[in-house]
């Protein structure tokens, strides 16, 4: 089942490969735009400093701790960039929806992004709240295991990241809230957990060997081509799956 999941993805891809590249670019740019705009201040401290003689790295770092204006500006920056980040890659979730249907533009994902904004932050605060406590917790156990522990934290990571594979989806296809939507990804991806890794594992595996072939172009191909693909191929899964649940449930009423 999940190859079908791998074809419709690429089919989509090459359908859409304009918008997807422009949409992926977008994403890119305004979160880089962001950070050098955040990081401007600091460099020109940093040169106005250099400028003046000042060479001692201590000195330096002193004078930028002592600039909290400068500091508080960039932190802000720092955080709307890390806020539109992570919408805009919600955004494309819409983006490879459309896709796999048809036809699609980076306008859809402008618009999910200024419409699920709010949502999307609180479902990420929620993730990464939980990741964090499982992580440590499995971290301080796994201390006294050694190799076995590395191994188990490794592996407790690896099911985290297919349990809240869905969240994006959740939130953009099916409107649901920060908290249902991690519940939901979690419920979906474990009833669909053997195509979910599937899919993962075989991205993971042309990822893993492109970046060592390949190098620097390796990577770039991996950002614009094999990311999105596997995000559409879940979205694939996710929209097929969902679709035949819910053809179940209107059959079962017919019935009743």
């Amino acid at each position: 089942m999940y190859l079908q999941y791998i074809k419709a993805a690429l089919d989509a891809y090459k359908r859409n490969v304009m918008p997807i590249l422009a949409s992926t670019l977008l994403m890119f740019f305004a979160m880089f735009a962001l950070v050098v705009i955040a990081l401007a201040p600091l460099g020109f401290t940093v040169i106005k400093s250099l400028a003046q003689g000042v060479a001692d790295q201590s000195t330096i770092m002193s004078t930028l701790m002592a600039s909290m204006p400068t500091l508080g500006f960039a932190a802000i920056f720092i955080l709307l960039a890390v806020i539109v980040s992570i919408s805009l890659t919600a955004g494309l979730t819409r983006v490879y929806a459309e896709a796999l249907r048809g036809k699609t533009s980076y306008k859809s994902m402008i618009d999910t992004a200024k419409e699920k904004w709010l949502t999307i932050i609180g479902a990420n605060i929620i993730i990464a709240v939980v990741i964090s406590l499982v992580v440590v917790a499995t971290a301080l156990l796994s201390v006294s295991l050694g190799m076995l522990g590395t191994a188990l934290l490794f592996g407790v990571i690896a099911l985290l990241v297919v349990f809240f594979s869905y969240v994006n989806q959740a939130i953009v296809l099916n409107n649901l809230g920060a908290v249902q939507s991690v519940k939901f990804s979690y419920a979906f991806a474990k009833q669909n957990f053997k195509d979910t890794v599937l899919i993962l594992i075989i991205f993971f595996a042309a990822n893993f060997i492109l970046e060592y072939a390949l190098s620097w172009a390796g990577t770039v191909l991996n950002v614009f081509v094999l990311g999105p693909l596997t995000v559409i191929a879940l979205t694939a899964l996710y929209l097929d799956r969902i679709k035949m649940h819910s053809g179940t449930k209107t059959k079962k009423r017919r019935k009743r």
